[in-house]
């Protein structure tokens, strides 16, 4: 019963790290599907690492335009069941938001709108994810492991993008074409108790306030939210 979801079924979490090319630079496979998607994380030998401090990232440095602007940590961009952190970054609630919020949310959305399509190519590519996988849990941990080997490789050899992309003009995204293929679900739930830290609110804020200022807004984003 260990991977009996919340959605009445036996699943197994695939939590992976991903590319600007939908390349995948970090997998972990194998945690239950009841548990959320901010304790899988928590839990993987990268959250352990990113914790520690001892991921090796690059140092803090200012954003864009700002030279003499506060560094900010590097970090990943998650979804809403992450937890929020300097090396993670998460959208706000999306109650009650302001107008430099929605902006906020819409360009991290844009740029996690890449690990969606990873996502998306290699369920595509390997339509046994479109089915229950009849296989034992450890079997099914090296499946998964082999078809994310496998899909990096056809991604180097294959350069041509496969994923969403943005209309030159309008901005507005074009569909990449494995989303007319079956969905990969609901997202896992969120994380009970993920209280943020201090400082990761105030780089959030101050990403937020970046998005909205002349050296770091795009022409288009408030005809996106």
């Amino acid at each position: 019963m260990h991977y009996f979801s919340y959605k009445k079924f036996y699943s197994m979490v695939l939590l992976a790290v991903a590319d600007a090319s939908y390349k995948f630079l970090y997998v972990d496979v194998g945690a239950t599907g009841s548990e959320s998607e901010g304790r899988v994380f928590a839990q993987t030998r990268l959250g352990e690492i990113l914790l520690q401090h001892e991921a090796n990232l690059p140092q803090p440095e200012a954003l864009p335009g700002q030279p003499n602007g506060t560094p900010l940590d590097y970090f990943l961009v998650g979804d809403d069941a992450v937890p929020l952190r300097n090396y993670l970054m998460k959208p706000y609630p999306k109650r009650g938001l302001t107008k430099e919020e929605r902006i906020y949310n819409y360009r991290l959305s844009r740029a996690r709108r890449t690990v969606e399509n990873a996502f998306g190519i290699l369920a595509n590519r390997f339509p046994i994810f479109h089915t229950p996988i009849c296989l034992k849990p450890d079997h099914v941990e090296a499946l998964v492991m082999s078809t994310c080997v496998l899909h990096n490789i056809i991604i180097r050899k294959n350069a041509r993008r496969q994923g969403d992309q943005e209309h030159p003009v309008i901005h507005a995204v074009i569909p990449g074409s494995w989303r007319s293929d079956t969905s990969l679900g609901e997202p896992l739930p969120t994380m009970i108790g993920n209280t943020a830290t201090r400082d990761a609110k105030q780089q959030r804020n101050m990403l937020k306030e970046y998005f909205s200022s002349a050296e770091g807004s795009v022409h288009w984003q408030e005809n996106m939210i």
